[in-house]
């Protein structure tokens, strides 16, 4: 899927090694949607939830209160 009528966003771990940083950056950047966000965990590898986990929930309600 490179084309959606709903939003998308992909939250990314920056240091992931199991869904490559740059092969995730890579597709989003060709995805068309009318609205669009590459959140990047800076701490995180492939476990947010358990190495960054209030940034992730940060980004998450961020994204809500945007729309």
């Amino acid at each position: 899927m490179t084309s959606s009528k709903t939003p998308a966003y992909i939250i990314q771990g920056k240091h992931d090694k199991v869904a490559n940083f740059n092969l995730a950056k890579s597709y989003f950047d060709r995805v068309e949607a009318p609205k669009k966000n590459f959140i990047i965990l800076e701490n995180s590898a492939h476990m947010p939830n358990e190495e960054d986990f209030e940034v992730l929930i940060q980004s998450i309600r961020r994204q809500l209160n945007e729309h």
